[in-house]
């Protein structure tokens, strides 16, 4: 929304605009419940200074009724399906021109409780069943009539409170309880396990906006799988009534979301101070509690509040504090201690915001849902929650790091480094027993965090407890970069540990998949991070590649880039996703590549490496791209990998031009070619030229498609479905990729070769012939430039990947030698990830 881009600017005018003066005439929000009674007391107390506001309570037709027609009640908080209810089903003529939403504020969490031994499996096996829905502040009436007439079914219906109704439900006198709830777990959990044994759940249907379950076999241990609920958002709805200056006065506010909740969000500590109960005890509103999901903006707001603050709370309630820059001694001079600490040298620290403890048990479900840790009450007989997780890998860290990162959807969480702990973890000159749990006072286990004394940053446990990832690799001393890239690094010492161990310098490794019971993590938040580059999505039964692209870009015909993200786990049929296969999903709301142009070092010796690029084949290769597109990107990190600049870019517009300039060896590679199958006999001469060539490894599958007519009274599922079809291709492009597909000129298709892929696509509008070759990134951005994007499609059923490589002329004196350096890098590239990430990089600037 276009204020986002205003929010810094209106947090501060808000104030001042609306100070001056106090204003007898109040505003009036009606509610229903206690919990929105406590929303609309915390708006008031937040805008006290500015306005007042009276809060009143009003049953939820009420609250429709009375913001309709009553000038007094200008406001009220109602869940947005009473509105669905009120247009859909009363079908009020007035609603639609009367009523506006102005503001999510929490969520409800929909979902079915029924009897593992019932054949009820979905919505649609309610008909005529026994099904109770709760009249209580937690859930409303409205909700099962939305339901029956959304799904178009009846049952019996009953309204008994939830433990008569669970009683019911195991006595067989119930079929089912559609429940209602502000918060996930604490009524289920309060089934007995041997009755909780016989139920299950299920779910009317994924409402949600978002791609995460909501429910966690955490949440429920009881439950053997992850079950999907639907959503009901709680939102702030205001009337079109003759609004009076006050009206428009609290509907700034309010309409500018950000800039109110920034106002709550300041007021945090005083809110709790006072023993407000929305703070305490309204879970998904909750900054520090809140479980996902938080209404998109909202969480904006906080996390802009976070970075705005010393110390501050994440969405999860883990605390951080900014430590300072400053400049300190890091290793030791003491020569008694082991060589691995040496040198002493003088470092210089930038400001990090990092956490004032470990990551507790408690933290770790609430972002993994799981419970690794081997201290737990099992094992020590009481409550751990809030002793730090252990039994972590430096594997476990980075995927708690990722999923935390995801949830908050932003990239701000890694480990920190070996000089950042240290710097922030000082403890010199100190009484050890007071700061840190070690061997000697800890009795063999882990304790609560943070019940010793913090030291001089705020930071408690920084010694003793858990060992703390790092997110380097260990090496023979902390100046000098590891060359056994195996073990990674861990610092502080742990419960186990004596005394004489327990210090700041002392360094730790392990095996990064090494789980142990004395290894934990401390994470920092990084401000300047641009943002989380990816999600993950779990993949549903019925899902394709189109409808996730659908739901996440709003644009079915970016399902490619879901392709190549997760190439590796989908390989070569696009149309068989499996329920429950994990996919990476491209953020295109972060920045993956920074503007810089095109640059190369330009010494060239007589051994240097020339290589010839095109141009105006984005996003692989162009001059005007960040790094010269993604196929020179790749050079330039391939030769830097190698410790060579012994080599140079060239540009050739005209590709014709190509395969001559590398046969004479005026340029020695070729960048971003296809390869055809040379063991196979074609007829077109170009396919037969580029067999003359040698291929590197391949660095990037592009997929070739087809597009037709959206409106062609004809399907495609198979190749056998385009024989007879007329294809367009235009002169002096490849035609192996159709061959070799069975495609060919006079047999099974008809091939029409026009100059320009423009006058393919021209041929295809007017009906001259059925479907265009050409492959996915071209086809698109010339069917947007042509303004007829929006009425053609490709088809994936039958796209076929065709892998770019870099060639070398088989006639060149040097050919083994390049082509061996330019493999060994590729490979490299790709063991270490670094492939993929420049890859996705480019798409995503392509795809923005």
């Amino acid at each position: 929304m276009k204020f986002l881009k205003y929010i810094l600017l209106l947090a501060a005018l808000l104030g001042d605009l609306y100070s001056a003066g106090t204003n007898n005439e109040s505003i009036y929000i009606l509610v229903e419940n206690q919990t929105d009674r406590m929303i609309a007391e915390d708006i008031r107390k937040v805008t006290a200074d500015t306005m007042n506001i009276e809060v009143y309570s009003a049953n939820y037709k009420t609250i429709i009724d009375k913001v309709l027609t009553d000038p007094k009640a200008q406001f009220g908080i109602v869940p947005h399906d009473v509105l669905i209810y009120e247009r859909d089903i009363s079908k009020r003529e007035s609603f639609e021109n009367n009523i506006k939403m102005i503001l999510p504020l929490y969520d409800r969490y929909i979902y079915i409780l029924t009897r593992k031994d019932t054949n009820i499996n979905s919505i649609d096996n309610l008909v005529n069943k026994r099904v109770n829905i709760e009249l209580d502040t937690n859930a409303f009436s409205i909700t099962g009539a939305l339901i029956r007439k959304k799904h178009d079914i009846q049952w019996v219906e009953s309204h008994y409170g939830f433990e008569e109704a669970v009683a019911r439900l195991n006595k067989g006198e119930l079929d089912a309880l559609i429940l209602v709830d502000t918060k996930r777990s604490a009524r289920l959990r309060s089934i007995p396990p041997q009755e909780a044994e016989r139920f299950k759940l299920i779910s009317p249907e994924l409402g949600s906006d978002f791609s995460e379950d909501y429910i966690t076999s955490y949440d429920y241990p009881w439950i053997t799988r992850d079950v999907p609920t639907s959503v009901i958002h709680e939102v702030l709805i205001s009337y079109n009534y003759q609004p009076s200056k006050e009206v428009e006065r609290f509907n700034y506010y309010v309409e500018n979301i950000s800039g109110l909740i920034y106002r709550v969000a300041k007021n945090m500590n005083l809110l709790q101070q006072q023993q407000n109960g929305l703070w305490k005890r309204i879970e998904p509103f909750y900054y520090t509690r809140v479980r996902w999901p938080l209404h998109s903006l909202a969480k904006k707001a906080i996390l802009r509040y976070m970075d705005m603050q010393e110390r501050f709370s994440n969405t999860f309630g883990m605390q951080f504090v900014t430590v300072p820059s400053g400049d300190f001694m890091m290793g030791t001079d003491n020569t008694a201690l082991p060589a691995d600490e040496h040198p002493q040298v003088q470092k210089h620290v930038d400001s990090f915001s990092v956490m004032t403890t470990e990551v507790t048990q408690r933290e770790w479900r609430a972002v993994m849902g799981d419970e690794p840790s081997y201290h737990t009450l099992e094992k020590l007989g009481h409550n751990t929650l809030d002793h730090p997780v252990d039994s972590i890998s430096y594997n476990d860290a980075l995927q708690f790091i990722n999923r935390l990162n995801t949830l908050e959807a932003r990239g701000n969480y890694r480990l920190p480094t070996e000089t950042e702990w240290e710097y922030a973890s000082e403890h010199r000159n100190v009484p050890l027993d007071k700061y840190a749990w070690y061997h000697e006072n800890s009795h063999n286990k882990t304790r609560t965090v943070a019940s010793k004394e913090p030291n001089k940053f705020g930071l408690y446990d920084t010694l003793g407890n858990v060992w703390e990832w790092c997110s380097g690799y260990y090496s023979s001393n902390h100046e000098q970069n590891s060359t056994i890239e195996e073990f990674r690094l861990l610092k502080g010492g742990s419960f186990e540990n004596l005394a004489v161990n327990i210090r700041a310098t002392y360094r730790n490794k392990n095996k990064s998949g090494i789980k142990r019971p004395n290894n934990g993590l401390r994470l920092v938040y990084d401000r300047s991070s641009k943002g989380n580059k990816s999600f993950y999505y779990k993949v549903n039964e019925g899902d394709t590649l189109q409808s996730i692209a659908l739901k996440y870009y709003q644009d079915a015909t970016k399902w490619d880039l879901l392709y190549y993200a997760n190439q590796a786990s989908i390989g070569s049929d696009l149309s068989s996703l499996k329920p429950g296969q994990m996919l990476r999903v491209p953020n295109l709301k972060v920045n993956a590549l920074e503007k810089r142009t095109f640059n190369v070092v330009s010494k060239l010796t007589p051994k240097g490496i020339k290589f010839l690029s095109g141009t105006e084949f984005i996003p692989f290769i162009n001059p005007e791209l960040p790094y010269g597109g993604m196929a020179n990107h790749l050079v330039i990190e391939m030769f830097e990998l190698l410790h060579d600049d012994d080599y140079k870019i060239f540009w050739e517009s005209d590709f014709s031009k190509h395969f001559r300039l590398l046969e004479q060896g005026e340029y020695d590679v070729g960048v971003a070619w296809f390869k055809p199958d040379c063991t196979k006999h074609h007829e077109s001469e170009e396919t037969r030229k580029r067999c003359e060539f040698r291929f590197s490894k391949p660095f990037f599958d592009v997929l070739t498609n087809l597009y037709k007519r959206k409106d062609a009274p004809f399907t495609v599922t198979a190749i056998s479905d385009i024989y007879g079809k007329k294809i367009c291709r235009p002169r002096g492009i490849y035609t192996f990729d159709l061959e070799e597909q069975r495609l060919i000129d006079g047999q099974t298709v008809a091939l029409v070769r026009p100059e320009t892929q423009k006058e393919c696509f021209d041929l295809l509008m007017g009906g001259g012939v059925d479907f265009v070759a050409m492959n996915k990134f071209s086809g698109d951005l010339l069917s947007k430039k042509m303004k007829i994007f929006d009425r053609v499609e490709s088809v994936p059923a039958i796209s076929k990947p065709l892998g770019l490589h870099f060639i070398v002329h088989s006639s060149n004196p040097r050919v083994k030698e390049i082509l061996d350096k330019l493999n060994r890098a590729i490979d490299e590239l790709k063991e270490s990830g670094r492939l993929l990430e420049i890859r996705t990089d480019h798409l995503h600037e392509f795809y923005k």
